[in-house]
């Protein structure tokens, strides 16, 4: 989760600031990463070669997003990042402006990117949406953005796999295999007896199930692994709630490249090597 976003360096009152103060108060900086004090970034490309970080603040509302530090040249992937921080600030301003005295707390967003796995062939940045409320704790998720390096374009997994309909059901059913070797013992009380725990045990195997239901949605975002150049396997990542309660966080399952190469597209079999996952 992320719990706090700070701006660092030199800060300069940004265009986006006049139009928050116009429509209601609220100012917006926009700053370098941590120790380098630079002017506003003024295109897209500056702002995630310096990763600037922009925040902005109004009556009862606060949102923040930190870009993280990527070459100009992958021009692609940058565009698609600023297109969803580009979204979730509008929506988010959408929400909270103007509705100021219908509420006690402080409405907040927050937005975080970073590189979660970079390869020869690929590249994985991941961005973190929180959002808080109001209640007893914010919700967040993740997107993430896997782009193939070759072809300068982003990928799905659906585009990875040469028969996706199927695919998605075999990956589906070896997610969940290993849900249930890895993550089920971990959501029992080892301190129950065992009735109690019996229950737990059939519980969580029923909130797994429900949650991986559906194989054309179910797997979630997903990003790949990298191990020095290579490109190892992917990961698949479940938000809280989907297949376990918030306590426990998100998931994580990674599926190596052994069991996923005879799913790919054959132009992607010989990118994804056959290690052993560290």
């Amino acid at each position: 989760m992320i719990c706090a976003l700070a701006l660092a360096g030199a800060a300069a009152v940004s265009p986006v600031g006049a139009v928050l103060a116009e429509a209601g108060g609220g100012t917006s900086t926009f700053a370098s990463a941590p120790g380098e004090a630079s002017p506003e970034p003024t295109t897209v490309a500056s702002k995630w070669i310096r990763g600037a970080q922009e925040s902005a603040d109004g009556p009862r509302w606060h949102y923040s997003i930190l870009r993280t530090a990527l070459p100009s040249d992958w021009q692609v992937l940058i565009e698609a990042l600023e297109a969803h921080a580009e979204t979730g600030r509008t929506e988010f301003l959408k929400d909270v402006q103007g509705s100021e005295d219908e509420r006690e707390w402080t409405e907040e967003w927050a937005l975080e990117f970073r590189e979660v796995a970079r390869s020869a062939s690929f590249v994985t940045v991941e961005a973190t949406d929180y959002r808080y409320g109001g209640g007893v704790h914010g919700n967040y998720g993740f997107t993430d953005y896997t782009w193939f390096r070759p072809d300068d374009r982003l990928v799905e997994l659906d585009d990875l796999l040469e028969l996706p309909k199927a695919a998605r059901l075999a990956l589906r059913d070896e997610v969940r295999r290993r849900l249930f070797d890895d993550l089920l013992p971990l959501l029992v009380a080892r301190d129950a007896d065992e009735e109690a725990q019996a229950r737990e045990l059939t519980a969580a195997r029923e909130w797994i199930e429900r949650g991986t239901m559906d194989p054309q949605t179910a797997l979630g975002t997903f990003r790949v692994i990298a191990q020095g150049e290579q490109t190892v396997g992917i990961e698949f990542v479940f938000e809280p709630y989907q297949i376990a309660a918030y306590a426990h966080g998100p998931q994580y399952v990674e599926i190596p490249s052994a069991f996923l190469r005879p799913l790919l597209k054959a132009e992607y079999r010989d990118v994804f090597v056959d290690l052993p996952l560290e």
